[in-house]
């Protein structure tokens, strides 16, 4: 578990450019070896293009490991950002990032209020704006979309799991989405909350107010 924001996705985010610069580093070896050996042993010329084809493979895993790799740094930006906006609370808060959950993966922040309110916020980085569809969320871009993942189910798993972990009598699960839009009524679906990032200082704050 690292305390600090981001900081896992952004190693994992390393992890796979190193895997697209040996991918890549293995494609030039292959077709090069490739060209070496043909043009040793072969009585005939084979093309060039031919010895290029050998390494594609490995020039594609190492274009798919980039890609992932650009997605883990935009989820870690994400996160950094919803962590700099926490700062706007008071010192009495208690912050908690990357909190491993056996089975779930990191829960990227633990919040636990001045009166003892406890709450779990995933961070995703979408972008685009966020909307419900019935007890969906769903987002529009370039089109109308649900998500790749049921973000509110894991969301509502990671709290209960939390309450457990740490004996809490209640944690409240938020989707808190760093760069989308969000447009969803009463800003909960499936007794998630979800939000912008620039409302969830004001969210939490007027709860601790309220005593809700």
């Amino acid at each position: 578990m690292s305390n600090r924001a981001g900081l896992n996705i952004r190693q994992m985010a390393q992890k796979r450019r190193l895997s697209s610069y040996l991918s890549w580093a293995g494609a030039v070896l292959l077709s090069g070896a490739a060209f070496v050996a043909g043009a040793a042993f072969l009585p005939v010329a084979i093309p060039s293009p031919v010895y290029v084809l050998v390494g594609t493979p490995l020039f594609w895993l190492g274009l798919q490991h980039w890609q992932k790799a650009n997605r883990a740094d935009q989820g870690a930006a994400g996160e950094e950002e919803v962590a700099r906006t926490l700062t706007q609370l008071s010192p009495d808060w208690q912050v908690e990032y990357n909190l491993w959950i056996d089975g779930l993966g990191d829960v990227d922040v633990f919040l636990q209020s001045p009166s003892g309110r406890a709450y779990i916020i995933d961070v995703k980085s979408h972008r685009g704006e966020v909307y419900a569809r019935g007890s969906d969320l769903c987002r529009r871009g370039r089109s109308s979309e649900t998500f790749e993942k049921d973000f509110l189910t894991n969301a509502m798993r990671q709290a209960h799991r939390v309450k457990e972990l740490k004996k809490l009598r209640f944690v409240t699960p938020v989707i808190c989405f760093s760069s989308a839009t969000v447009n969803v009524p009463q800003k909960q679906v499936r007794r998630v909350y979800v939000l912008a990032k620039k409302e969830l200082v004001e969210f939490l704050t007027a709860r601790e107010i309220r005593g809700v």
